[in-house]
């Protein structure tokens, strides 16, 4: 796609230095990393959440331990997770 475009632009009488195909380059990097992260930006907010409410918990009183485990849990499920830790929690069940 990238030498498409190049060739196009040498069609149309553009000379294209390897500066321009480096800012070209480095351009379409960024837009794919801002796509990613635009993609993500749910699972982010979500993970972010439940750390941030692993964190509070304890705050409160509620002794959810702060471990590897549930660090993971937190992370990856976001607060559908504290949930779960803090019912299982409730429930007796250790971590």
């Amino acid at each position: 796609m990238f030498l498409e475009v190049v060739a196009k632009l040498n069609i149309l009488g553009f000379e294209v230095t390897p500066e321009a195909k480096s800012i070209i380059v480095g351009l379409l990097l960024v837009l794919i990393a801002i796509l990613v992260l635009w993609k993500l930006r749910h699972f982010i907010v979500n993970s972010l959440l439940g750390l941030v409410a692993l964190f509070l918990l304890q705050f409160i009183g509620i002794s959810v331990p702060i471990n590897l485990v549930t660090l993971i849990v937190a992370g990856v499920l976001g607060l559908v997770g504290v949930g779960l830790m803090v019912l299982l929690t409730v429930l007796s069940f250790t971590f």
